[in-house]
């Protein structure tokens, strides 16, 4: 399916027929093509204790079709402190492009599982770092 216009309210499909996850996003532009970033939800389900299944990223030359690039940071299933674990409240990731080095940070606010909601004074944030705007890449804190 091709888009010609932006249809608010209704289910937005990528350009492989899927549900669009990128909730809470951000967008970046970068050489004539928009990066849309955003907690992955495919797996959330009232009562699974999931909260996100790692960030998206799309790209879209039209912002209106949008081409699923992948996981760019994937959760952490084996360590439940780790702030990438599905259990902990991923929110708003920002992706910014940092022109002089060429790299991309991704910064996320991260509530724990047990942090009541909405207590923004006990969130924390962490940082990521890529060498690329999207896609598969080593992803590391920093």
């Amino acid at each position: 399916m091709k888009y010609t216009t932006i249809r608010p309210g209704e289910v937005w499909l990528d350009t492989n027929g899927n549900r669009i996850q990128a909730h809470g996003g951000s967008l970046l532009h970068l050489n004539g093509t928009f990066y849309w970033y955003g907690e992955n939800k495919e797996r959330t389900k009232p009562g699974s204790g999931i909260w996100h299944w790692g960030i998206r990223c799309y790209s879209s030359t039209d912002l209106c079709n949008w081409t699923d690039e992948g996981l760019i940071i994937p959760p952490v299933e084996d360590d439940l402190a780790s702030p990438l674990h599905p259990a902990q409240m991923v929110d708003r990731p920002h992706i910014i492009h940092d022109e002089r080095t060429g790299r991309f940070v991704c910064w996320l606010k991260i509530m724990g599982p047990d942090t009541p909601r909405p207590r923004p004074s006990s969130s924390r944030t962490t940082c990521w770092g890529r060498t690329r705007s999207c896609g598969p890449d080593c992803v590391r804190s920093v």
